[in-house]
């Protein structure tokens, strides 16, 4: 949990939807129920960080923010 390791470089700011790697849809045209589909590359890029992560959650416990 707590190993090394070097986070990806720093992208340049690229248009997601003009390279096709981000298309968006409206469900049945209404533009309040919109469905975003990303390319598998940027969702493993995104996900990079958390890829080794570990949840727990305690079972009837409460625990706060503070």
């Amino acid at each position: 949990m707590l190993g090394i390791q070097t986070p990806p470089p720093m992208r340049e700011r690229v248009n997601l939807i003009d390279n096709n790697l981000v298309r968006i849809e409206h469900d049945n045209g209404n533009r309040l129920l919109p469905k975003v589909y990303i390319d598998d590359s940027v969702f493993r890029e995104l996900c990079y960080l958390w890829y080794d992560s570990l949840i727990i959650k305690l079972f009837g416990k409460k625990i706060g923010y503070y």
